[in-house]
């Protein structure tokens, strides 16, 4: 579904607010967000409370080619790193797996879904972030990335999807 950016604003902010009330003091929150919408989000989340600890890029090995070749290749996706108050689980890997950047080939992916999330990444994140047993929250489950991280890892989840497709791509992948 496509959402008037009024609408998606406002549904953003309610998923932010509504995460920061439900996750405990010192808990981890990574959101994933167009280019253009990270400074005012990473604002709005600040402003509810969050703190911002740094920012993850995806960044495309192979991006897409520019047809019109009128701007620059998208190369690169965001995501926000904030935590409720100081962090309370950070489990550092190594020097070379924590860095804040993520070398990705487009082209293999698990599912059909438009926007899915390299697994490794998401496992390596939840990982960082969290304990064998910890309770993981995915707002937006998509086809199920975090879910199939968090079951591999020991971890409880809970997903929110509406998109039955996705929630179907889900299902199979964790049944699967």
């Amino acid at each position: 579904d496509i959402y008037h950016p009024f609408d998606y604003d406002l549904l953003i902010m309610q998923v932010i607010s509504e995460s920061y009330r439900v996750l405990k003091e010192g808990g981890s929150f990574y959101m994933f967000t167009a280019n253009e919408d990270v400074g005012y989000f990473i604002r709005k989340a600040m402003h509810r409370g969050f703190t911002l600890r740094n920012m993850i890029s995806i960044v495309k090995r192979n991006p897409l080619p520019s047809f019109h070749k009128k701007n620059w290749r998208h190369g690169f996706e965001l995501c926000m790193y904030l935590t409720k108050g100081k962090p309370k689980t950070f489990n550092f890997v190594s020097q070379q797996d924590c860095v804040n950047y993520y070398l990705h080939a487009l082209g293999r992916k698990d599912t059909k879904h438009p926007t899915e999330k390299p697994l490794q990444l998401i496992k390596r994140i939840v990982e960082v972030s969290s304990n064998e047993n910890d309770l993981v929250l995915d707002p937006f489950m998509g086809s199920g990335t975090t879910a199939v991280a968090s079951k591999l890892l020991n971890r409880n989840f809970i997903g929110f999807e509406l998109n039955k497709d996705y929630l179907k791509m889900a299902e199979e992948r964790l049944n699967g």
